[in-house]
């Protein structure tokens, strides 16, 4: 019985009563009714007007689908519908995906329909609301202006500029900002409206979308061109959001300079200089209000400014601020701290006892008539927080901010239970840690994965192996992730433990890395437990084990699992170099190099002491001329290459017959790579060196002419070169073993030096004398000295040697030894002598020409054996018998 007409007051109606199931039981009874065309699409663009706000508190119903049910009734009441339908229409849809299926829609089915600039800026407004990818979101944005322009021929304004602005708030995209705003400048149609003269209304909206849009990434160069291009006076708004772009790109000196500015006594302009600009910037005396002050004191917590923060704060409490909302009121408004302002202070507070001192401020303030700021659970949150990250974690304050979170009846949180664990953690309390666990469960309270971290850490620090690996079983039935820090943390506990064997200790890795999800697997996770792994099977010589551990890694390594592999490369028996270098080949882009396309040090020393090992030196020059880099050109916190791995280097090129190659990298060690060498160093290149001398003495030794090395045509000797080696090494404060000075001697011996020999092996005798070092000179030393004395003749010395060495207590002389003195004496005509020693040698049990052996018949016989004897020692020999 109603008319058409009075339907649309009717509906409105059930609008205001929120009545929106009536409303579309009214639109069903209107299928099929008749009236004037002008008077039903009225009341259909009045229903879905009404029938918007019922989604928003109804996510789940399908809008558009009852939406399109209105659009198709009217279309079988053959009612046309109007830009204004259009507009209530889009008013309904979400997202930027929704929005051009339905104008495509629209415009498909209503080709005759006018479309205005309002239904457009609905859809640009439309394409915020849903919950998609932001870059879809300013694309339709941009796409809805271009077909206002190109397709349906309307003039765009500038609140059609400030709708696509307020969309790239939250994107960042400042070049396209930069350039949307240059385009409304210079739209002849977004230049004024209204009035001639009068400023544009939207010009506010338009650079506060734009400075927001820099806020969001710090780009305060920009937002300050922006602000000295608005040919209005900023305004708050303004103001605001270029604190946020300062604050946000971490200038914390600037936003306090704003402020400052801002809040001037006096109307005298104060500019700004802004790094980065040309210009100085001028901001307009006005009132802050709370926003920007608190955007201030976060500022200043975290550019680690504590007490700048206080100040403001304590300004604020002592009214120093008006509210810019009342500041034409007779009586204006003083600004007082809210919850943002107390919990931007406990974030950067570190004293526990000004956190509680915090805290019962605010429990006081519950005796004001008006604004009250309780604590609530994130206040304490905060508040323990504080006795957390303390340089002296107080344990004491936590217990108390607790209690009085009880006392004043806040719910506890798992923030604030997963906090004060922390805190009992690094006290070293775990009792504590294990009853807050409980009070936890006790209030009803889930665990999450910091208190079950904590928790855990506070064991493994205990030391109780048993209990903590029993804690991460609990843990890991329930679920919760472990991260990297308490992995670390067990690993060390179990590492650590010195009544568990290398294989108890591989048993217990194993279990943790089986109970590892896919994502602890990782190695940015669980990297402690396959490097100690890996090293563990790698001490073995277990090198097919430790590559089954890296392949149970997902994703690519980090650096201490490249070292812990190649390690176990670099100790494995077998010579599998060629895998270590494939591997290091390809570890440019490990995790935790020294930068981009840089080699981990670690890894290429690993990788060097694989070859030197097989005596691949020139494989490992290789990798040292493409890979090692100078310890100066490392980050601070890098490591850097290895003296062991230098010094198998260094030996493996001696032993290659390269000696010259060892000395340049014994000098490379300091020029290039900044390593100081130690005594295993010079001792490897001094051996090097012995060895070139010994082989100098043969024409061709191996298919090698040595006679024309490097030190040949230098000029030296490489006696020479030990000798200098020597000294050089002394000169550097490093203490020479007894090889190298056997090596030294032999060198010596090798070339008839026997003076310098002699004189070598006296400062060792001299020095030990004079208890300065105790070296406990071996027999080698001894014997190439002797040697040395019978190649140059010295046979007076060579005795005076034998002598001394039957007085030694440590050691006798050895065949070796007689053989070098019955070949000095005899070459120098001493028979008698040569002959007396040899038989004092009998007597001594030094040697003896006789050996046991059987006859022909098997029957133990005595048999002369004289192939280990010299000439001048068999001569001797039979000489005796006879």
């Amino acid at each position: 019985s109603w008319k058409v007409g009075d339907l649309t007051e009717f509906i409105k109606f059930l609008q205001r009563q929120q009545a929106y199931s009536s409303v579309l039981l009214v639109m069903d009874d209107l299928d099929g009714r008749r009236g004037t065309a002008g008077q039903l699409v009225k009341v259909y663009t009045t229903a879905l007007f009404a029938i918007s706000p019922y989604f928003s508190t109804n996510e789940h119903i399908d809008r558009m689908e009852i939406a399109w049910s209105i659009m198709n009734q009217m279309d079988r009441n053959h009612v046309e519908p109007t830009s204004l339908t259009f507009l209530a229409l889009l008013n309904i849809a979400q997202g930027s995906a929704t929005v051009l299926e339905t104008i495509r829609q629209l415009e498909r089915r209503y080709p005759n329909v006018p479309w205005d600039r309002e239904v457009f800026h609905t859809a640009i407004y439309a394409c915020r609301r849903g919950k998609e990818d932001p870059d879809k979101v300013w694309q339709s944005a941009l796409y809805l202006m271009q077909q206002m322009q190109r397709k349906h021929r309307i003039k765009l304004t500038s609140k059609t500029y400030a709708a696509v602005l307020e969309v790239f708030t939250g994107t960042g995209k400042i070049p396209i900002v930069r350039s949307i705003v240059r385009q409304w400048r210079s739209s002849r149609g977004a230049s004024r409206t209204g009035r001639e003269g009068s400023k544009d209304e939207y010009e506010d909206r338009i650079y506060a979308a734009a400075l927001n849009a820099c806020a969001k990434v710090g780009d305060y160069c920009q937002a300050t061109e922006f602000l000295q291009e608005m040919s209005t006076e900023p305004n708050l708004r303004h103001c605001t959001a270029l604190l946020r772009a300062f604050a946000t790109a971490g200038r914390d000196q600037l936003v306090s300079l704003a402020l400052d500015s801002m809040t001037r006594k006096n109307e005298t302009p104060i500019l700004l200089e802004v790094p980065g600009c040309q210009d100085p910037l001028y901001l307009p005396r006005i009132d802050p209000d709370l926003v920007a002050l608190n955007i201030v004191i976060s500022t200043a917590v975290k550019a680690g400014r504590y007490d700048d923060a206080r100040h403001l704060f304590d300004r604020i409490k002592r009214g120093d601020f008006v509210d810019p909302t009342s500041c034409n009121d007779i009586t204006a408004k003083l600004l007082s701290p809210d919850r943002i302002s107390y919990h931007s202070l406990l974030a950067g507070c570190k004293n526990p006892e000004e956190a509680v001192r915090i805290i019962k401020e605010m429990r006081l303030s519950r005796r004001h008539r008006f604004g009250s700021i309780p604590p609530n659970n994130v206040t304490y949150a905060h508040a323990i927080q504080v006795c957390q990250r303390s340089d002296q974690p107080d344990l004491n304050r936590v217990n108390l901010l607790l209690e009085l979170a009880k006392d004043d009846r806040v719910e506890p949180t798992n923030f604030m239970f997963g906090s004060a664990i922390w805190t009992a953690q690094r006290c070293g309390n775990l009792d504590r840690c294990l009853e807050l666990y409980e009070e936890m469960e006790m209030a009803g309270c889930p665990p999450n994965d910091v208190t079950m971290n904590g928790i855990l850490s506070a064991l493994c620090d205990s030391g109780d192996r048993a209990r903590a690996l029993a804690m991460f079983d609990h843990i890991k039935s329930q679920r919760f992730q472990i991260t990297a820090v308490t992995f670390k943390r067990l690993v060390a506990l179990i590492e650590s433990d010195k009544d568990s064997s290398t294989g108890e200790k591989k048993e217990y890795l194993m279990h943790i890395l089986n109970r590892m999800d896919e994502n602890e697997r990782q190695a940015k996770i669980g990297s402690s437990v396959f490097s100690t792994l890996m090293y563990l099977h790698g001490s073995t010589g277990d090198l097919d084990e430790a590559l089954n551990i890296s392949n149970r890694i997902v994703g690519y390594m980090d650096a201490p699992c490249l070292r812990a592999l190649l390690y176990s490369y670099a100790t494995c028996p077998e010579n599998r170099w060629f895998e270590a270098v494939e591997l290091l080949h390809t570890s440019d882009i490990i995790e935790g190099s020294p930068g981009p396309g840089l080699i981990d040090q670690i890894a290429l020393s690993h990788v060097l002491l694989a070859c030197s090992k097989a005596d691949k030196f020139d494989e490992g020059l290789s990798l040292l001329q493409l890979y090692g880099i100078p310890t100066n050109k490392l980050p601070a916190s890098a490591p850097s290459l290895s003296v062991v791995a230098m010094n198998a280097l260094i030996a493996s090129s001696g032993r290659c017959g390269c000696p010259d190659i060892s000395l340049a990298l014994l000098n490379e060690m300091h020029s290039r790579f900044g390593i100081r060498p130690d005594s295993r160093s010079y001792r490897s290149a001094v051996v090097a060196c012995n060895q070139a001398q010994h082989r100098r003495n043969c024409r061709f030794c191996d298919g090698r002419d040595y006679s024309d090395d490097e030190a040949a045509v230098s000029g030296l000797e490489w006696w020479e070169i030990c000798l200098a080696l020597l000294l050089r090494m002394k000169e550097e404060g490093l203490t020479p073993d007894v090889q190298t000075y056997s090596s030294v001697i032999s060198a010596c011996e090798a070339a008839g030096q026997w003076q310098r020999a002699l004189s070598v092996l006296q400062t060792i005798i001299d020095e030990d004398k004079s208890g300065e070092k105790s070296l406990s000179l071996n027999l080698y030393c001894w014997n190439a000295a002797i040697s040395a004395c019978e190649k140059g003749g010295a046979w007076v010395e060579a005795l005076d040697l034998y002598e001394r060495m039957l007085e030694a207590e440590s050691f006798m002389p050895n065949i070796v030894t007689m053989n070098s003195l019955l070949e000095s004496l005899d070459n120098n005509g001493q028979r008698e002598h040569a002959q007396s020693k040899y038989d004092e040698g009998l007597k001594l049990g030094i040697i003896s020409p006789w050996k046991w052996t059987k006859n022909i018949d098997g029957e133990p016989i005595q048999a002369l054996d004289l192939h280990r004897f010299s000439a001048a020692m068999t001569r001797a020999a039979i000489r005796n018998i006879l």
